[in-house]
Order: structure tokens, then sequence, then C-alpha cells
């Protein structure tokens, strides 16, 4: 065992190293008698002064680095899951739409002209004889209108038919016809191309148009001029009124109306909520199945009228695949709640081609329902719908994904190098290609890019962080990238920009934190995902042993249990010399220091002992590396050891020998002048110790 071979050594060792005090013994003779001795022959491997636990410390088996030792761990990241970013953010609008022209429907008024105009004053249905007249005046009233009271026409047309009731001989020719309002003389139409009616006849004139913004009130007037010849000198019958005047509105509408409204044409919202509407890389969706979500639907009805209010949403479909619909009667003059919060889980979105949309398109139709009463309406009424969709959230979506950021995940990767903080001790961790790999697998056919950073402090409040992204990681292909895909699932950190965060370092940190997040599919694809889809993985961090010591210190403490035997021995001996030759295939130098403390952990002495010619610090240059830092051959060093009495010591140093129950190993190691230049620490590289000397002891007759 280690502790066996180092106690018989140290036995040795100090036999050859302590010089004899002669002591007179007057009673009895004595002679010395002198042997040589073989001491010790003592192999240290790097592992041995590192690390007994495999587990922590491995070496490779094959390539140009076979042999170099490595420290490897691995450990689980914390997933990263899909569920509450696989949303779309609520939209709503408020939307109106005005009735605009309004329909009434066609009117006609008729109005009865005299006799007073034509002087003649007898009954009707007697004879008389009726005179020449010259541009009489006539103005007679219609009859009331049964649809409306007051229009303000937008465009429309009116027709006009005069009937002569005379049933011979006299011809009326009548011009300038106005129809105006009754009560304003506020003009309607002017028709001034006369016109002659023969005895008995009817003659219309069709389509005159009326001026838009015309105002015509219930009831309103005709009025023109009229001239005869007469009856020639010759009794006609009288009739009842001498002609006849009916006005038929037709094709009418108008900007505003009190009357009897018909049935309009239905008023129309077709419109579209648009997802990510002030993005410039909104969500797109071909189809998606509804986790939760909730629908909101307003009706403002300000026609004084009621009407049939049809909504259709063609992009959601229920869960039965049938077009999200509803219809309801709103009253004239109310606002109705469709849908307050209505569940749309279990809903499905889809785009009404094959492409992917960002716009769901809804139709509210508005079917105005007749009115037996007059009602006041103008073209502006209208309706207004608040139509909004909130908290969606998806269960599976097909489509184009935004960029989205992910939340961050926290993994702490314990190092496990307690013992290496204690053995390996830096004034700058220098480590040459280390590594950190990110294996992460995502379950489904989307893209990330992973950003974030890797923090670490240590004992002595020293602290790194490396940040995550496209300049300090790379893909399989050595190209910087931070892009995780299904196909392309691990990313490695640059060296040198490891390097370079440990070398804030002087101790090993206790653990590495993994900050990871990033953004879910960056490059702004078609994908496929669903809300369980999750990314998960595990980081790999592993450094070589290919690093540059500074005072690298290693420390260990080496029990010494001597037996009887070995006591009864060391009481014989009275010289001693030896010569230390050490072999250092390491590629370090290195600076042996000793020391042996009691039972009570009482300082006895350093070993070798200090004196004036001899120190107690054994210095071994390193072994000769090549350019790549593999060592080509051992140094040797060979040190002869005295030992004495030092001046004003009670105590030899055989005694404090014999007192020994352990000794302190402290080993310095430099890797190179300044401590900059990384070397390979292998498994074969060794440190061998070989003791021989010889002694004197006393022979007691």
């Amino acid at each position: 065992m280690k502790t066996k071979s180092l106690t018989v050594f140290l036995i040795l060792t100090s036999a050859l190293i302590f010089q004899h005090c002669n002591i007179s013994e007057p009673t009895a003779p004595r002679w010395d008698v002198s042997m040589n001795i073989p001491i010790a022959k003592k192999d240290y491997t790097l592992l041995d002064l590192i690390e007994k636990n495999s587990d922590i410390l491995k070496s490779y088996q094959s390539g140009v680095d076979k042999g170099l030792l490595y420290y490897s761990n691995s450990q689980e990241i914390e997933t990263i899951t899909l569920n509450d970013k696989l949303k779309v953010s609520g939209f709503s609008e408020n939307v109106e739409q005005n009735i605009g022209s309004i329909k009434i429907a066609n009117d006609s008024v008729r109005t009865e002209v005299g006799l007073d105009w034509t002087g003649v004053n007898v009954p009707p249905g007697t004879q008389a004889k009726i005179p020449p007249i010259e541009n009489a005046s006539i103005n007679s009233e219609f009859s009331s209108t049964s649809q409306f009271n007051s229009l303000e026409i937008d465009h429309g047309k009116i027709g006009l038919s005069i009937e002569n009731h005379f049933s011979s001989l006299v011809t009326l020719s009548i011009s300038n016809i106005l129809l105006q309002n009754s009560a304003t003389g506020e003009d309607i139409i002017n028709h001034a191309t006369p016109i002659d009616v023969g005895p008995g006849q009817k003659v219309s004139i069709s389509n005159i148009q009326i001026a838009k913004g015309t105002t015509i009130n219930n009831p309103f007037k005709f009025s023109c001029n009229i001239s005869t010849t007469g009856s020639n000198g010759q009794d006609v019958l009288i009739p009842q009124s001498s002609f006849s005047v009916s006005s038929k509105l037709e094709d009418i509408e108008v900007v505003k109306a009190t009357a009897k409204i018909p049935p309009q044409n239905p008023i129309i919202i077709d419109n579209a909520l648009e997802i990510d509407k002030f993005e410039t890389q909104p969500t797109k969706i071909l189809s998606a199945k509804l986790k939760s979500g909730n629908l909101n639907l307003t009706i403002n009805n300000n026609l004084d009228v009621d009407a049939e209010m049809s909504f259709e949403f063609p992009n959601i479909k229920t869960s039965s695949g049938q077009i999200f619909s509803t219809t309801k009667l709103i009253p004239r003059k109310q606002t109705v709640v469709i849908f307050n919060n209505y569940s749309l889980a279990g809903h499905s979105i889809v785009s009404q081609n094959s492409t992917p949309t960002s716009q769901l398109n809804y139709k509210v139709s508005f079917e105005v329902k007749e009115s037996n009463d007059f009602r006041t309406i103008s073209s502006t009424d209208g309706i207004s719908a608040d139509v909004g969709v909130e908290n969606l959230e998806l269960d599976e979506f097909n489509g184009i994904l935004k960029p989205t950021e992910m939340n961050s995940t926290r993994t702490s990767v314990s190092l496990n190098t307690e013992d290496l903080k204690e053995k390996l001790k830096f004034k700058q961790i220098n480590i040459r290609n280390p590594k950190l790999e990110l294996h992460l697998v995502p379950t489904s056919q989307i893209e990330f890019s992973i950003n974030g950073r890797i923090e670490a402090r240590n004992s002595l409040g020293q602290k790194s962080i490396l940040n995550l992204n496209s300049n300090t990681l790379r893909n399989k292909f050595n190209v910087g990238s931070n892009l995780i895909s299904a196909t392309d699932t691990v990313l490695y950190l640059f060296p040198d920009s490891l390097s370079k965060f440990f070398r804030n370092f002087s101790s090993f940190p206790d653990s590495i934190i993994v900050i990871a997040n990033g953004i879910a599919n960056p490059n702004y694809k078609p994908i496929s995902v669903k809300s369980t889809d999750v990314i998960s993985g595990n980081s790999n961090f592993e450094f070589p042993l290919n690093l540059a010591l500074q005072d690298g210190i290693f420390k260990d403490s080496v029990s010494i249990d001597f037996s009887d035997k070995d006591l009864d021995e060391l009481d014989k001996v009275n010289q001693l010399s030896a010569v230390l030759k050490i072999s250092n295939g390491v590629p370090a130098k290195i600076e042996f220091t000793g020391k042996l403390y009691d039972e009570f952990d009482n300082f006895l002495m350093y070993f070798p002992p200090k004196y004036d010619d001899q120190d107690t610090i054994l210095t071994v240059s390193e072994a000769m590396t090549n350019s790549s830092g593999d060592v080509i051959s051992n140094s040797e060093q060979v040190i002869s050891v005295q030992a004495k009495k030092a001046a004003g010591e009670i105590e030899s140093d055989i005694q404090k020998l014999k007192r020994a129950k352990y000794m302190l190993i402290r080993l310095k190691l430099n890797t190179s002048s300044n401590g900059s230049l990384p070397v390979k620490f292998k498994t074969d590289n060794m440190i061998q110790i070989h003791a021989a000397g010889s002694t004197n002891y006393s022979v007691q007759p």
C-alpha cells in the first residue's frame, strides 16, 4: 500500500539522512558496523498525486491525446417548454358601418285642378262655353303621402301624369310645371317644357330626376301656367275638375327620412382581426387547435329600426368542424352583448386557403326589419361591432410562428472538484481546449436560437460570465451558430471563449450555472408543433489537463506508523548519509517540501531537515516537452542529503522522527517560467524517487 511503502521509505531515507551522534560508553567496549542499504524506490503517477477517484478524472484511450488526463461531467439541463409560449396575443377592434342611402317605397299622390281658372261658374255636368285663356297660374296641393313625412333626397325620380277632363274641344297647354313643398315653397322639380293635353287625353312625363339634397315634405304642391284656345264658342260638358295631376315617386333613396322604412340592403361589416398587426413578422396560421381562448362580440344598433344580426367567423371552426356563426335580433337603438368571454376551447383556427394567414376574417350582416310606422333615420346611422379574441393558447399549431422569446432556464452543473481544489491551486487557471457541449433535442420540427450565459463563482469570490450566442457557440461544422433543430442538436462553445472564461479563476468554481433561453423559430419558417413539445438535453463539460500551472499546489498527508522493530533499528543508527535521485516525468518544475507532525499535530521538523548547507525545499526541473506539450524525456535530479543535530537542540532528528505520526507533503508545480504555456498531463507521467546509501550502527558486545 502507498502508506506502508512511504513509511518504509521515510524510515530508510531518514536513516540515511540523519548524522550519527557519538555517545561515549565508558563501561563497555563497542565497534561500528558499516552496511550498504538500498533504501527505497517509489513511483508516483500524476493520477496518484491529483485524484484517487477515477470517476472524476479519466484519460483518453486513443488518438493523439491518448493517456491525457481529463475531467468530465454531464448534467441534465432543465427542460425548456413551449406550453406558455404557444399562444397568440389578444386582438380586438371596433368597427362601424353606416346604412348609407335609405330606400323609400314608391309612393303616389294626386291633385285635382278645378275650373276657377276658366272663369266659368256653372255646375259640373252642365253645358258652357270655355273662353280662350293665356298663362293662367295654377297652384294645387297634392294629397298626403302614405310612406313618409319628409325626405332628403340622395337620388330618385318623379313621374307626372296629367289628364284633361274636358271631353271635347278644349285642349290644355301646360308650361312651367313646378312641384314645391307646401310649407316652404322650396322647389322639388321644375319642368319648363310645355305640353299639350287634348280633350279626354292623359299625358305622362316620366323620369324627372330629383336633384341630390332636395327636401320633400308631406304634403307638397303642384303649380304651372295653363293656356287654352277654349271651346271655339261652342258649349261643352263641364267636368268635375278641369284636369288632374298624379305624381309618382320612384326609386327614391334618401340620406335622411321620417318615413315608413321598407326592407333595406343588408348592412355588412366584412373585416378581419389581424394577428400581431404592428409586427413585421406576425404569426401566421395554417391550422391551429385551441387549448383556450375567449371571444367577445357586442353589437350596437344605432338605427331607429329593428334588425336581424348574423355573425360568421369563417376562420374559426367549432369542435364539430362547422364554421362558427350565430344570429340574433337587435332591437332599434339598443346595444346587445352577443358573446362575453365565450370559450373557444376545443375550437380550431384554419386558413381559408392553403396559405398561412395572420388575418381572421369575420362578417356581420344586418338585415333591417320593415317598419309600419314612421321612423326617423339617416344615412349616417348604422351599426357598430366590438369584436375581440383574447388569451388564445394553442394545443397544436401548423403555420409560421413569429420569432418567440422563450423563458429562461437555470441549471447548476456541479463540478465535484472539491478534491481537485485542494490539490490543484493556481495563480490563474489556463486550460487549453476545454469543452462545453449543449445537447438540446426538440421534440418537434422547429428551430431554436439558443442564447443565455454561463456563469460561475468560486469560494474566493472570483466570478466569470460567458454569454451564449452565435459568436461563442458553433455547430458540428465548426461554424459559428446558436441554432438547434431536430437534425442539428449539439452546440459547442468555442474553446478560446471557454479558456478565457476560466482565466478569471485561480481556484476551481464549485459549479457552473447554465442559464439558457432563446428564440423559437428565429428564421420565421413554417413549422408544426404542439404545446407539449419541449427542448430537453444535457450539458457535457470536459477539460483536459492540458493546462498551465502557476504555483499550482498539490498537498497530501501520509501517516507514519513505525513498528517496534523499526523503532529498535532507529536506536542503533549512529551515522547516516543518503543520495536521493528524483526522476521527474511531469511537464512541470517540482518544488518538494515535507513536514513531520506528532500525534497532537505539533510540528516536529522539515524533511529533509533545515541546515545552513541544506535546504528544506528540493527542486527538480520540468520534464522536456515537444511543441505539442507531450513529455519526450524526464528530468533527473540527484540530491545529497545530510542530517545533523542542530545547535541548541535537545532532541535529535532521529528522536523526532521516532515521534512522527504523519508527514504533510507539499508539491509546488510550475509549467513554465511564467506559467502561461499549457502542457499535457498524462497517465504515464511519473515522479520516480530512488534512495540509496550507507549507514553505521553500534554493536555492543
